[in-house]
């Protein structure tokens, strides 16, 4: 019988390290070590393990380093999987990349399947976050490629009603240049006039009154990797 069990030690070793490649493959993203990532991923680390409900790649595009999520992209991480807190989903990796702003890890995520209209906080899209932080042109990137520009959160606001609570003078124009309806009134029966009155933000209220205004033509910044659907 005792040889029976002989190896078992070397049994639950084989499950352990892999989980602590893992848990170092997380703490080396958030530290920005590219090569001991490199390393980990070389030794066996899941690369689509979370911790602290964030895969590594939710956590490089959370700290905005475009290396580290190449990288982990490469190497076969989900890119549809989202940040869960309490329970709840929070922020996919596109959403960090709209909240950010950046264009190149935006367009990296895109190109490797990326969903534009993804769900993250309260069911907000990636669309919402940029018009919410005044990422003009990631907002128009993610138009560009097929963002929704009328969709609802729990909330029951659009992209347009969030960049008007934000003051995002230069997104209202740009939401409401691509179709979004200045009328639409979210779950507290409020649109994206009355929030501007509300922040007395004059500019955006005239912006809204005159309605949609043709921008000077530019060439958009869609990924050509790929048509549009």
């Amino acid at each position: 019988m005792a040889q029976k069990y002989r190896f078992k030690p070397l049994i639950y070793l084989a499950f352990l390290i892999p989980c602590a490649c893992s848990s170092a493959l997380h703490e080396a993203v958030r530290q920005n070590k590219i090569d001991e990532v490199r390393q980990l991923l070389d030794e066996g680390a899941d690369v689509n393990s979370k911790e602290n409900g964030r895969t590594a790649l939710l956590e490089a595009t959370r700290i905005n380093d475009l290396p580290l999520a190449k990288l982990l992209i490469e190497s076969s991480a989900n890119i549809e999987t989202s940040e869960r807190r309490d329970g709840q989903t929070f922020a996919s990796p596109l959403f960090y990349a709209a909240s950010w702003g950046n264009m190149e890890m935006a367009t990296l995520l895109k190109r490797a399947g990326a969903k534009v209209d993804a769900r993250g906080w309260q069911e907000m899209t990636p669309l919402m976050e940029a018009s919410r932080m005044g990422q003009v042109e990631l907002a128009r990137f993610l138009i560009a490629n097929g963002a929704q520009v009328d969709a609802t959160d729990l909330l029951g606001r659009t992209p347009l009603l969030w960049a008007a609570i934000s003051g995002r003078a230069t997104c209202v124009s740009l939401l409401l240049g691509a179709g979004a309806d200045p009328d639409w009134k979210d779950l507290s029966g409020k649109g994206a006039l009355a929030y501007a009155v509300q922040m007395n933000r004059r500019d955006i209220v005239e912006t809204l009154k005159k309605g949609p205004q043709t921008e000077p033509e530019k060439k958009q910044p869609t990924d050509k990797s790929e048509k549009t659907k």
